[in-house]
């Protein structure tokens, strides 16, 4: 199709869920079932300034890119924030909320620098409560669904290795200690075995040197 630009990869670290902001008046941070949220509490025209780490890869001026956010909406006034960098202003995200329910919103941009985006969600004209998920950006101008940078994806595979030979190595040390108590428990019964013959021996002795007491006093 002519002009469609699809991404590869999603440009920002750590999407699954916001992590960090800074409100303005009459923007409320709160917390929602695990997730980062803003509760307006009238029509204004605040805003609240994001922080999310990119990849080094966002690094190209002048191109098209593709922001889209799951947002889960709470309220009577289901319009989207604006999303706001930089270099491009703000620019009200495309789709149309609805309550109590995840709805996916984009924006397509095209930053003139690569310098910092200095995001921001623009809240004019709005109200209710706002929940954040899945964040993605994206070169190109046809926003997909929502994947994790491949650095995250290298760096949940480094930390399931180590936490897997983690785990090999308590189970390794359960073995030895088990290989340790069954050298103990081999041990005992040598030691029974031993005491048992002893004692059989004993008893034979007693045995027959009374028997031997016995037999001289009849003679």
């Amino acid at each position: 199709i002519d002009g469609l630009e699809i991404g590869v990869r999603n440009l920002v670290l750590n999407s699954s869920s916001l992590t960090r902001s800074s409100e303005a008046t009459g923007i409320v941070r709160k917390e929602w079932n695990g997730f980062l949220g803003y509760s307006v509490d009238k029509i204004n025209s605040n805003w609240a300034a994001l922080y999310f780490p990119l990849s080094p890869q966002f690094n190209e001026p002048n191109v098209n890119y593709a922001f889209s956010v799951d947002i889960y909406y709470i309220g009577d006034n289901p319009i989207a924030p604006s999303f706001y960098t930089r270099t491009t202003g703000y620019r009200a995200l495309k789709g149309q909320l609805k309550n109590n329910t995840w709805v996916r919103v984009y924006q397509v941009l095209k930053p003139t620098s690569n310098d910092v985006l200095h995001p921001h969600f623009g809240f004019s004209g709005t109200s209710g409560e706002f929940y954040f998920r899945n964040l993605k950006l994206e070169k190109g101008n046809k926003p997909t669904d929502w994947t994790p940078a491949p650095e995250d994806t290298e760096a949940q595979i480094t930390e399931t290795n180590a936490s897997l030979k983690v785990l090999n190595d308590q189970l390794v040390a359960e073995v030895s200690k088990t290989n340790g108590i069954s050298k103990d428990l081999t041990a005992v019964k040598q030691d029974h075995n031993s005491f048992k013959v002893q004692v059989k021996t004993d008893i034979t002795g007693a045995i027959n040197s009374n028997n031997e007491v016995i037999k001289s006093s009849f003679e």
